[in-house]
C-alpha cells in the first residue's frame, strides 16, 4: 500500500472501538484499513481523488472524504460511517460505507460476493441514481472501483486542479 500524505498530525482512535463497530454491523473490515483509521482517525489525506468508469465506459473522476469513528462513553461508539444494508432503503445489503465523495455518494466496502471476507472489494454507490428491474423494484447504482481496500489506497492521487 503507497505511502499516503497526511493534513494535520494524528489522530489516533482505539482499535477496539472499530473491532466494536464490525461486531456491530456482522462483517470484518480488512486489516489495513483498521490500522489506518486507528492511527488517522478519520484519515485527512491529500490524495483524494480516483477514477472509475461509468456505466457507458466512461472515465469519471471523484474524490474521498473518510468517515470517522468516536466514542462517546455513555451512549457508545458513534460513527458517520453507514451500515448501507438497509434493502428498503438503499435497495441492495452487504455494504458498509467508510467515506463518501463531495456529492454525497458512497464509497463502501462490497460483502455481496462473500459476507465472511476481510478483504472486500471496493464500490461507489451512486445516492442519486437508480436501476430499475423487471421485479418493479429498484436500488442504486453501483460502480466498481477497486479489488481491495489497498488497491483503492494505491489508486488515489492529488489532483492538481482541485488545490
Amino acid at each position: 500500500m503507497k505511502q499516503l500524505t497526511m493534513r494535520g498530525g494524528k489522530n489516533e482512535m482505539d482499535i477496539w472501538v472499530i473491532e466494536e463497530f464490525e461486531r456491530q454491523v456482522g462483517y470484518c473490515l480488512p486489516q489495513n484499513y483498521k490500522e489506518l483509521m486507528s492511527e488517522y482517525n478519520g484519515l485527512r489525506i491529500k490524495e483524494t481523488s480516483f477514477d472509475y468508469i461509468d456505466e457507458i465506459g466512461n472515465k469519471e473522476t471523484t474524490e474521498i472524504g473518510f468517515e470517522k469513528f468516536s466514542w462517546d462513553g455513555e451512549s457508545g461508539i458513534q460513527s458517520r460511517q453507514i451500515h448501507v444494508s438497509d434493502k428498503d432503503y438503499y435497495g441492495l445489503q452487504g455494504l458498509v460505507s467508510f467515506g463518501d465523495t463531495g456529492g454525497g455518494d458512497y464509497i463502501c466496502f462490497d460483502y455481496r460476493d462473500d459476507s465472511k471476507t476481510c478483504n472486500p472489494k471496493i464500490i461507489l454507490m451512486l445516492h442519486d441514481e437508480y436501476i430499475e428491474h423487471d421485479d418493479g423494484s429498484a436500488t442504486m447504482v453501483i460502480h466498481s472501483v477497486a479489488n481491495s481496500f489497498e488497491e483503492f489506497i494505491d489508486m488515489l492521487y492529488e489532483d492538481e486542479e482541485q488545490i
